[in-house]
C-alpha cells in the first residue's frame, strides 16, 4: 500500500501491486476496458478444469487484496467471480481478465481521504437488491454503501441467505440488512 500525503489530505494506492498482477497474468500491455464487469452478466458454474490451464484462483485472491485496502470499485466484480472458484470454466477466466483490462485503464486509482472542516457528520445509505439474479440458486444479491459526508466508510455485497418471492421482498430484506449496519456504525461514531 503506498501512501501520499499533500496539503489536501491523504491518498492511498496500490499502482505498484496492481502493475504486478498484470505483469502476472500477462496482460501489461493488454487494451483497457471502462468497465469491469459487462452489465447484467450471468455466470453459471462450469465443469471443473484443469487448475495449470488458467490461474483462477489465484488471480480472484490478488484482486481480493487490492479491494480491501483501496480498489472498492472492484468490490461487486471480484465478489461475483469468487462464486466461482471451485468450479471455474473458460467463461469464468475472460471475466476476470475483463477485470485485469479495467485495473489496466485505472491502474493509479486509490482512495483519497481530505482534510475535514470539523462540522457535524452526515450519514447516507443507499442499499439495492436484483431479483433472483444468481440463476444456479435463484437467490438475491444485496448492495450497499454508506457515506460519512461525501466520503464511503461502509460497503458491501452479498448473496441473500433466503429466495424472495418477489423484487418488493428481495429490496426490503437488502434495506433491512443495510439499516442494521447503519446502526452499528452510529453506536461506534
Amino acid at each position: 500500500v503506498e501512501i501520499n500525503q499533500t496539503r489536501n489530505g491523504i491518498f492511498i494506492h496500490q499502482s505498484q501491486y496492481a502493475k504486478e498482477i498484470l505483469q502476472r497474468h500477462d496482460m501489461i500491455n493488454a487494451n483497457s476496458k471502462k468497465t469491469p464487469m459487462i452489465s447484467k452478466i450471468q455466470l453459471r458454474k462450469g465443469q471443473q478444469q484443469n487448475p495449470q490451464q488458467f490461474p483462477y484462483r489465484e488471480a480472484v485472491g490478488e484482486l481480493f487484496y487490492l479491494v480491501t485496502f483501496t480498489r472498492p470499485d472492484l468490490a461487486q466484480s471480484v465478489g461475483y467471480l469468487s462464486r466461482f472458484s471451485s468450479c471455474p470454466g473458460e467463461e469464468h477466466w475472460e471475466a476476470v481478465k475483463r477485470v485485469l483490462r479495467y485495473i489496466k485503464g485505472t491502474i493509479n486509482h486509490g482512495l483519497f481521504f481530505p482534510i475535514g472542516d470539523g462540522n457535524k457528520l452526515n450519514m447516507d445509505v443507499f442499499s439495492d437488491s436484483d431479483y433472483a439474479g444468481d440463476k444456479n440458486d435463484y437467490r438475491s444479491t444485496t448492495g450497499f454503501v454508506i457515506k460519512l459526508e461525501n466520503y464511503v466508510i461502509d460497503y458491501g455485497s452479498s448473496k441473500q441467505k433466503s429466495v424472495s418471492c418477489s423484487s418488493c421482498e428481495a429490496e426490503y430484506v437488502a434495506c433491512g440488512h443495510t439499516v442494521r449496519r447503519a446502526m452499528w456504525l452510529r453506536k461506534i461514531q
